[in-house]
């Protein structure tokens, strides 16, 4: 049973350090709990799209101001 509560932990600071909700991981432990591998992998494929996503935006705005750095030198 301890290495259970080790895993699950691990897990836990995992995604936490991963930037996840407390309900996000509470959805992902749950499914663990229940041996729902399905659940557990969409839910990482979303978390990971959003982060993507918000890699994507915060590029488009670094884009901007190197626009504009570019244009002030001119």
């Amino acid at each position: 049973m301890t290495e259970i509560n080790d895993c699950i932990e691990e897990m836990k600071n995992n995604l936490l350090d991963a930037g996840c909700s407390e309900a996000f991981i509470d959805q992902f432990v749950h499914c663990f709990q229940q041996s729902n591998q399905r659940d557990q992998a969409k839910l990482l494929n979303q978390h990971k799209r959003q982060l993507n996503q918000e890699i994507f935006q915060k590029q488009k705005q670094i884009d901007c101001l190197d626009y504009l750095c570019f244009k002030l030198k001119l």
